[in-house]
């Protein structure tokens, strides 16, 4: 039995690090695991977040200044996200050779 308490206590604690906001998502930030807790940040597509632990669908991540909250982890992702493709840069005047 202990070892089923200590299974169940690292799925709670799993997918700690780095992760992203998905691309097209603004992420509201909560002070607690659950929509009944205020909002106080919203963070950007693309925005990386240390993710401390999980908590059922929440994980509380830490900002860069610190600051703990909570945010709904389907809106995360493991993967950095892409820089946007932009045409190739053109010069005036002659090609180059």
């Amino acid at each position: 039995m202990a070892g089923f308490a200590q299974n169940k206590h690292a799925t709670h604690q799993q997918a700690q690090g780095g992760a992203y906001v998905k691309s097209d998502v603004t992420l509201n930030a909560r002070s607690g695991p659950g929509t009944k807790f205020g909002k106080v940040a919203a963070f950007k597509p693309g925005t990386k977040l240390s993710v401390v632990k999980r908590q059922g669908d929440w994980a509380q991540v830490k900002t860069d200044a610190g600051k703990l909250l909570w945010v709904f982890a389907s809106y995360l992702t493991d993967s950095a996200p892409q820089a946007q493709k932009t045409a190739p840069a053109r010069h005036g005047g002659k090609p180059h050779r």
